[in-house]
């Protein structure tokens, strides 16, 4: 509260109650309780990206102790789930900018802290371990943290080290449509057109998360002008997830009858005999790229002259992040056999139906899921992700005590940053992938066994549909296919010469089932240099004391673009499968090298103003303007081809002449600090953000040989459906944030322990999708209202922490379009003090075990669905 109050600018702080003591075991997590802050969740439930004021992670800069950290997502987006929070001690978060800022984040800068020794001020000894039991694999789990500081030298010196080690088994349970699209239909009455789900999904994620973190920290003032700091940072993160899946992918050609509401969404539907039932068998290391290293180092000088009036800040970091995925690759493969599919929609309450009649003709029942002698073998594939993303920075600030009537101080500063991100990825080459498409041989009953996903799909939901079928170990199918039997015998089943499914495993660039590059690979390289200069106001009026800074930063961007890319020549069909493409690359799907490279300026002017009406009471305004980069992944100059269905085209790359978002922003709001620990606050603002930058959905015409006569392929063209990133819109947000801080102190004792802190965040913009508008291509995602309540009770030995966070339905993707429902969280905290320095804690975390759920652009359109289920930790924190 006291940072609040005290800033120039329109900042909230959280500050941990004492070293390794953050509120949270995830840093996202607090974050969220602060007004205008929402998060988003991975998929074991923890927080993992903010949004503020309604834009994403990529729009927000997130320091640490200053400074930028790479990562491993390709973007410029911050995963807070890869740094345990009993290394920082304190996050502030910047609503308003100043030109002393670091620029790029529109939506607002998060800089968080990790403790210093000078300022712990002698030893000091931190001792935690706890026990984390996730109830859904029903697994426990150990987490453990240290800290140790101390100063020497008449307190002219510090050290300090801490070592953070987590592991976690979790589990997600998932139903997914994975997309809906728009088409024909053209086995209905009519021919008529309208949205199906490509799929579903029925799935569970078992995942083992480790991470150990480590900081160390030299301080050495050896006189009142001179600090000196030598810091780093080291942070390593792995996640090793197995799926076991239940598929069932959906064709327009497939669907024989239906049912069709009035905005073509098809509500039900039963296939021909040609739909499928998939036993899916995934190992990965989730949407996050790891095995991941994250290193950086640092060295801070601070001077100030003799008579303070020079203040001088030297800073200089270097940080790697590397995620080694190809030490842990990616395996996901197929196993099957054809069926006839029955799909009852949602209606937009909980999860669709499904069921299966069988084909009696082929000795097929109806609803049968857990016979190892009806599965064929179908696709595979294995992917590797070799990501590593260098920032070095530097920058120097500086403070001129002017000390004038009005005029204060006079600040000054340059900064520069050289950025190298390199992200390789490797997936199963050529037709490898599709060698065995088609579901043409069994697949041995031997490697099969039956699964039990258990009843936590749909809790609270109306739902029907399998929650037991086959498994295997996808290494176990690998070694299959790759036998020269299996490879005989899928010759034998196609009436192809023999070797030709042989020859699949080393054409068009293929190196068996093993991973090869491929044209998601890029590599971007950008330099930012800037300087500021900025005057900092103080005076009265009318008696009451006002303050301010006035200053302007410019910067000038740098950017080279490098990627690869294969040349499509053809497309063939699969025999005994409709479904699917072969793909034909030139030069045996060798990738072509591209580069690009582009720069550009921008002068970004900034103000803010605070006056103390009474001693209580303060009111604010702030005006500036600010930019954020675009993606680098977006900008990589790359095409790749990425789904090759009859009837569906689908290809996605990069812009590599993207320009940024460039955001005026204007901010008034009003406090009002009534006791020490008591506030109410009120405040307004608007974002005006022009060259938006958004996925579309363009036409790429590819010339084929169509070596195969095939009339999908009219003039020999493929008509691709391209998703690429242009800066095409403008649009703005505004909203309102109210927050209340407030402690019974007044009630007798024991209950003047107790208090509360509430905020909500009410959001407006100009770009929402309207869903009526099939043609609109823009709308700003993240958008939605939020609200938060705290109750704590802090008296004696006991403390007590209930905190309710929910936010409002928001559109989380345009390509494809994606809307999340309300989400709402129970977790709950209490502790004990046992002795002076022992503290015994008990957590839980989603008490009422909220799921998460999607659709497309319509309620009914079901589109994801998570459940998490609850976490619960015992653990015991000794201090000395």
């Amino acid at each position: 509260m006291d940072i609040k109050r005290d800033a120039d600018a329109v900042v909230d702080s959280i500050s941990a109650e004492d070293i390794g003591k953050f509120p949270d075991a995830n840093v996202a997590e607090s974050l969220q309780r602060i007004s205008g802050v929402a998060i988003d969740r991975n998929l074991v439930g923890e927080g993992q990206t903010v949004t503020i004021r309604g834009f994403g992670p990529t729009f927000n800069t997130v320091l640490v102790n200053g400074r930028t950290l790479p990562t491993q997502t390709g973007d410029r987006s911050f995963d807070f789930d890869v740094l345990p929070a009993e290394l920082i001690n304190g996050a502030d978060v910047y609503k308003t900018s100043s030109a002393a800022q670091i620029d790029g984040g529109i939506g607002g800068l998060m800089n968080l802290h990790t403790p210093r020794p000078l300022d712990l001020k002698g030893f000091k000894a931190i001792l935690s371990a706890k026990g984390v039991y996730d109830e859904l694999p029903g697994k426990a789990a150990p987490q453990g943290f240290v800290l140790l500081s101390d100063t020497f030298a008449d307190g002219t010196f510090g050290a300090l080290a801490s070592l953070s080690a987590q592991e976690r088994h979790a589990r997600t349970n998932q139903v997914t449509t994975g997309n809906w699209v728009a088409t024909d239909f053209p086995l209905l009455p009519g021919d008529p057109h309208g949205y199906m789900p490509q799929q579903l999904d029925v799935q569970t994620i078992d995942s083992v998360r480790k991470r150990l973190g480590a900081t160390g920290v030299l301080q050495w003032r050896p006189n009142d002008q001179l600090l000196m700091t030598v810091d780093g940072l080291y942070d390593s993160y792995k996640i090793h997830s197995e799926t076991k899946a239940l598929g069932f992918y959906f064709d327009n050609q497939q669907i024989a009858s239906g049912a069709l509401d009035p905005n073509g969404v098809l509500t039900s539907f039963t296939t021909t005999n040609q739909a499928h039932t998939d036993f899916i068998s995934e190992h990965g290391n989730d949407s996050l790229r790891t095995p991941d290293t994250l290193k950086s180092i640092g060295l801070n000088a601070k001077w100030s002259s003799k008579d303070d009036r020079l203040n001088l800040a030297f800073d200089a970091s270097s940080a790697t992040n590397v995620a080694a995925g190809s030490l842990d690759p990616r395996y996901f493969t197929v196993a099957g056999f054809r069926n006839v599919v029955n799909y009852t929609g949602n209606g937009g309450i909980g999860l669709p139906s499904l069921s299966t009649s069988g084909i009696p003709s082929l000795g097929i029942p109806a609803d049968t899921f857990t016979d190892p002698t009806l599965a064929m073998a179908h696709f595979v594939k294995q992917e590797a992700h070799d990501d590593s993303d260098r920032i070095n920075e530097a920058r120097i600030d500086g403070i001129w005590k002017l000390q004038l009537p009005v005029v204060q101080d006079l600040r000054f500063g340059a900064y520069y940053q050289d950025r190298n991100l390199q992200a390789n990825d490797a997936q199963t080459g050529g037709n490898a992938q599709c060698t065995y498409c088609g579901y043409n041989i069994p697949v041995p009953a031997s490697l099969f066994s039956t699964y039990n996903a258990g009843s936590n799909f749909g809790a609270g939901y109306s739902a029907n549909f399998p929650n037991q079928w086959l498994t295997y170990s996808p290494a176990q199918y690998f070694a299959f296919l790759s036998s020269p039997a299996a490879l005989a015998a899928e010759d034998a089943a196609t009436g192809s010469p023999p070797g030709t499914a042989a020859a699949n495993l080393t054409s068009g660039g293929a190196n068996g089932f093993l991973p090869v590059p491929n044209s998601m690979s890029y590599q971007n390289k950008e330099k930012i240099s800037a300087f500021y200069v900025q005057l900092d106001f103080r005076g009265t009026i009318a008696d009451k004391p006002w303050s301010g800074n006035l200053g302007g930063r410019y910067v000038h961007t740098q950017e080279a673009a490098f990627g690869y890319s294969k040349v499509l020549l053809d497309l063939l069909p699969v025999a005994n499968d409709p479904t699917i493409y072969n793909p034909i690359y030139a030069d045996n799907g060798q990738q072509l090298y591209v580069s690009a490279s582009h720069s550009y300026n921008n002068f970004l002017p900034s103000f803010n103003f605070k006056i103390n009406l009474t001693d209580e009471l303060i009111a604010r305004a702030a005006a500036s303007r600010s930019l954020t980069r675009p993606n680098l992944s977006d900008m990589r100059p790359t095409v790749s081809y990425d789904v090759l269905r009859p009837g569906e085209l689908q290809a996605s790359g990069g812009n590599p002449n993207l320009k940024p978002y460039r955001s005026d922003i204007y901010d008034l709001s009003l406090e009002w600090y009534y006791n020490r620990s008591g506030y109410v606050s009120l405040g307004a603002f608007r974002k005006n953000i022009k060259d938006f930058v958004v996925n579309e959905y363009v036409s790429l015409a590819v010339p084929l040989a169509n070596s195969s006569g095939s009339v999908a392929f009219p003039n020999n063209t493929g008509i691709f459906l391209f998703n690429t990133p242009t800066n095409a819109k403008s649009a703005y947000a505004e909203g309102l944030e109210a927050a209340i801080q407030h402690t019974f102190t007044w009630l007798p004792a024991p209950f003047d322990g107790l208090g509360f802190n509430a905020n909500a965040t009410f959001m407006h913009s100009n770009a929402v999708l309207d869903t009526a508008n099939t043609n609109q291509t823009f709308a700003l995602t993240g958008l939605g209202n939020s609200q938060n309540f705290i109750a704590f009770y802090e008296k004696g030995p006991v403390g007590l922490r209930v905190a309710y966070n929910h936010r409002d339905a928001f559109l989380a993707l345009t390509a494809p379009i994606t809307h999340t429902k309300a989400y709402g969280q129970l977790d709950a905290q209490a502790s004990y003090k046992v002795m002076e320095n022992v503290l015994v804690v008990l957590e839980g975390s989603n008490l009422t075990d909220a799921v998460l759920q999607q659709y497309d652009r319509y309620g009914n359109e079901f589109d994801n669905f998570e459940n998490f289920g609850r976490r619960y930790s015992l653990g015991v924190r000794v201090n000395f």
